[in-house]
């Protein structure tokens, strides 16, 4: 378990940094008419010296910059990280317990209909990226038939609200890996039953719920 927590903040720490590098090319490349250079013509040295410069900049004196209309970056950024944060680790608190009881139960009941349930909810949501669960889940759930609020509610709105509007982006966060957790722990699981000392201790008239 800590070796794939350890594995998927690894992953997602080198996915930020390969997101960050290929943004900060695609810009450069975006901005040249604004800076009268031809689009055309992409100069990768100048634009890596750029994000090294940007990169040292937000490390030494976590300087963003500022954006065309002068407002400083971060001030634009940080409500918007801030959100996407309180997304991840509210999900993060969802799918570890409920993937770990989810994996348990298909585990003690395989072949049955707990764990056909399981394993059809993590064959789904293991082949549909997330952003494609939430958009149909804005485009239906909640401008279609209105039963979930389709945006971020105001930080001003009333409490009820702005837990109605967890409920898409945290199960779209959190469906992936659920199912997938559910997989690792049902499959490390039937594999210690079916191992010779517990199959030894079944035979001496131990039982699952024991």
């Amino acid at each position: 378990m800590v070796r794939y927590m350890i594995r998927r903040l690894l992953f997602a720490f080198i996915s930020i940094i390969v997101v960050i590098g290929l943004l900060y090319l695609l810009l450069d490349v975006g901005m040249a008419r604004f800076w009268n250079r031809n689009p055309l013509s992409v100069d990768i040295k100048n634009a890596w010296k750029g994000l090294l410069f940007y990169t040292e900049r937000i490390i030494k004196d976590f300087d963003f910059g500022v954006s065309l209309d002068g407002k400083d970056v971060w001030n634009l950024v940080w409500p918007k990280f801030k959100l996407t944060m309180m997304y991840n680790l509210i999900a993060l608190a969802i799918f570890v317990p409920t993937g770990i009881f989810l994996g348990i139960q298909a585990a003690l009941h395989k072949n049955k209909i707990i764990d056909v349930l399981v394993s059809v909810f993590a064959m789904v949501f293991n082949s549909i990226p997330s952003f494609i669960v939430i958009f149909f889940l804005v485009m239906y759930v909640g401008y279609a038939w209105e039963l979930l609020p389709p945006q971020a509610p105001f930080y001003s709105a009333p409490l009820n609200k702005q837990l109605l509007g967890l409920i898409m982006p945290v199960f779209a966060l959190a469906a992936w890996p659920t199912g997938k957790l559910a997989q690792i722990v049902k499959g490390e699981l039937v594999e210690i039953m079916n191992s010779e000392h517990f199959l030894l201790l079944r035979t001496k008239g131990l039982s699952k719920k024991n």
